[in-house]
């Protein structure tokens, strides 16, 4: 599963999201959440030349 956006950011700057890869997964319990409520989420910020693959096996050696 792969996806990607791109979108100007309040800076007027370019943005890209990519989707690479999922790396957990956790369970919910049954107690009800409002939609749109972020669960998990973790934000790296890396350099351009670094590729995905790169970024996974440093940060997520455990994954591979």
């Amino acid at each position: 599963m792969q996806s990607e956006d791109t979108y100007d950011n309040m800076y007027d700057e370019q943005v890209t999201w990519k989707f690479r890869k999922v790396l957990h997964v956790f369970e919910l319990d049954d107690t009800p959440f409002e939609t749109g409520k972020e669960l998990y989420a973790r934000f790296l910020h890396v350099k351009k030349n670094n590729t995905a693959d790169t970024v996974v096996q440093k940060y997520y050696p455990e994954s591979e």
